[in-house]
């Protein structure tokens, strides 16, 4: 793997990340998920899509752990793995 192409993807990935918080933070809504204190907004679905799926684009082999969308179930570390 090409340590300095991951770098750039991890950039992009932010950059994506704060470009869809900026865009929809005046639109967000909140929600509980388990409980009063386990709560998601709109915006963090948003964001956590578009990351598993830049991810998945560019490193499809890659195993993603991710809060809301659980992209792949983890039984190794072996391999690169995301944690979004």
């Amino acid at each position: 793997m090409n340590e300095n192409q991951l770098l750039q993807d991890l950039n992009l990935f932010v950059t994506e990340a704060v470009q869809i918080i900026t865009t929809n933070h005046h639109d967000m809504t909140v929600a509980n998920k388990t409980s009063k204190r386990d709560l998601v907004t709109n915006v963090d679905k948003l964001v956590e899509r578009r990351i598993n799926s830049l991810i998945e684009e560019r490193y499809p082999s890659a195993k993603i752990v991710s809060e809301e969308y659980n992209a792949h179930s983890l039984e190794s570390m072996a391999g690169l793995v995301f944690f979004c």
